[in-house]
């Protein structure tokens, strides 16, 4: 075992000290968690920022990591515009329709707008069960990709990392409520985009540089933007990005409970929308 695989459990176990530290200082401070709207909502007075720095790392995950880089490695650089113009439309809409939608109702959970709707119990209770499922499956698949990553670079088996960083999680939530999740987003984002950042700095420096790099993505026929081809069976086109990309981040960013819970927990609809 070489000192840099120990420099790795040092620092995977001090971003699990940290992420636990945070929930453990939330619930011993402020409200303490002690109501519904403490815990769940923050008694809905989150700042902006952080909330919005949450909301992108609840999105942002392992999964799209380690994803969107081999699909452009692979494929092309087209996923990126295509991704940007879909997230960039969506957030319009959403913040034009959805956010004016919801936030007066002053919801809880999403799914109490099914009952609210529908009058119906049995409706809403059908559609928390659906998201439930559809929570663990997408947990599972984020926790699995750092997980793959860890167990490459230092070692560890998933066997042991990815119980860890469960209980770790399911900890700081339980004790410090949404509060804690925000705030240890806010940290993770710090860490995330930091590593991005080193690795950008250090993949251009030994390439030669961001010109050197994209005259031999473009050589290899990895640029090109977006092709407007109405042939099905393109892997990206315009029209996808428009009809198929849109809808979908309308529905992550406009109704799924962990948008609707973050901008919820906003102090006023301005700020919700903002």
């Amino acid at each position: 075992m070489t000192s840099m695989h120990w420099l790795d459990y040092a620092i995977f176990l001090a971003l699990l000290v940290v992420s636990l530290g945070i929930g453990v200082y939330h619930g011993c401070t402020g409200g303490r968690q002690k109501t519904t709207a403490e815990f769940l909502l923050a008694n809905r007075n989150l700042k902006v920022i952080p909330t919005v720095i949450s909301l992108l790392v609840s999105f942002q995950s392992a999964i799209l990591i380690l994803g969107m880089v081999a699909e452009m490695y692979t494929f092309g650089i087209t996923f990126w515009p295509t991704y940007v113009l879909s997230v960039s439309i969506s957030l319009v809409i959403v913040e034009r329709l959805f956010v004016p939608w919801f936030y007066p109702l002053k919801l809880t959970s999403v799914f109490e707008y099914f009952e609210l709707r529908f009058r119906s119990r049995a409706v809403r209770e059908f559609a928390s069960t659906l998201g439930i499922f559809s929570a663990i499956i997408y947990i599972a698949v984020s926790m699995y990709a750092p997980s793959v990553a860890m167990d490459y670079v230092s070692g560890l088996p998933l066997s042991v990392t990815a119980p860890i960083m469960g209980v770790v999680c399911i900890a700081y939530t339980t004790m410090g409520g949404m509060r804690a999740v925000i705030w240890t987003d806010v940290f993770q984002c710090a860490v995330m985009f930091g590593g991005l950042l080193a690795i950008i700095i250090k993949g251009s420096i030994k390439v030669g540089g961001f010109a050197k790099i994209y005259s031999l993505a473009n050589e290899r026929g990895r640029i090109f933007w977006f092709p407007l081809d109405l042939d099905p069976r393109v892997r990206l086109t315009l029209w996808e990005t428009l009809f198929g990309a849109v809808p979908y981040f309308v529905a992550a960013y406009g109704v799924m409970q962990f948008s609707v819970q973050r901008y919820c927990s906003t102090s006023t609809i301005q700020e919700a929308r903002r």
